[in-house]
């Protein structure tokens, strides 16, 4: 039986049982200087298993059918066809499947493309429409690893990147959330709830909720502790202020709360992670 959550220790197990179809970027190669850096199709089995724990690549794994489960806020999360797993850069991750999960991805590397995804530090789950970025993928995979026209893998790779960009962008995306969360970064210590977080933006508290879910992929105290938490990461590598001072800084009254919010954010505890420990989970 696999762990209550990742191992901290790196893995990726995809097994002989898995089908996988793809293409990796190469000087000269059919993606040329594309943006993507890797994309491709799997048909993963029991087994197929991936933990990384500061990837240089962002990435976005998508669900075209099946169940597999995917790390997030610090729990297994099931991840069904029209869910995608945003993947930043740097961002601890995980994922696994269940008996049948058929998969597309494609990984971006540094400096490569425009994915809105780079502003994140912590993976998302999103809803998405899986078909046109399903027949997208194939195209770009089928056409690259066979007649390889340049013109026409540039044309499939566009079309991928085009449809990775609405899916993380969603038009008609509530920027007023942004201006909420600035305000909740600016003085995490508040004692911020959903009916605060709600007045801010003179909404009803169900609105809230519905905007953040549909945004963020979880709901606005999950992400005010992701932000209070990403703000104590900071502070306990760029200050010397004590574990018990930050917690009070980022708005946890009891320590030992803090500790195991923290424990569970990141996969280490506050002093670990001081003492140069990766973000793990």
């Amino acid at each position: 039986m696999l762990p209550a959550q990742p191992d901290f220790a790196e893995t990726q197990t995809v097994g002989p049982d898995t089908r996988e179809q793809y293409v990796v970027a190469s000087p000269g190669g059919p993606l040329g200087e594309r943006p993507i850096v890797s994309a491709g199709v799997s048909l993963a089995r029991p087994g197929f298993r991936f933990v990384r724990r500061r990837p240089r690549q962002a990435a976005v794994l998508c669900c075209f059918g099946g169940e597999g489960e995917v790390w997030v806020d610090g729990r297994w999360r099931p991840c069904r066809r029209g869910q995608a797993y945003v993947l930043p850069a740097k961002s601890g991750h995980a994922y696994r499947a269940g008996a049948r999960w058929t998969v597309g991805w494609a990984t971006y590397g540094r400096g490569a493309g425009t994915l809105p995804v780079a502003a994140e530090t912590s993976p998302l789950l999103l809803e998405f429409d899986p078909e046109p970025l399903r027949a997208a993928l194939l195209g770009l995979v089928r056409e690259a690893r066979g007649a390889a026209d340049p013109v026409a893998v540039r044309h499939w790779s566009e079309l991928v990147h085009l449809h990775l960009e609405r899916l993380l962008r969603r038009p008609g995306r509530e920027r007023r959330l942004d201006r909420l969360w600035a305000k909740v970064e600016a003085d995490p210590a508040r004692p911020w709830n959903v009916p605060t977080l709600a007045a801010e933006l003179g909404l009803s508290e169900e609105r809230l909720r519905q905007l953040s879910a549909a945004d963020l992929g979880r709901s606005p105290m999950r992400h005010v502790a992701h932000l209070r938490l990403t703000r104590a990461a900071h502070l306990l590598r760029a200050s010397d202020m004590s574990a018990e001072r930050i917690a009070e800084e980022v708005g946890y009254a009891d320590p030992a709360g803090f500790s195991r919010a923290f424990r569970r954010w990141s996969g280490l505890p506050p002093r670990s992670y001081r003492n140069g420990g990766d973000f793990a989970v």
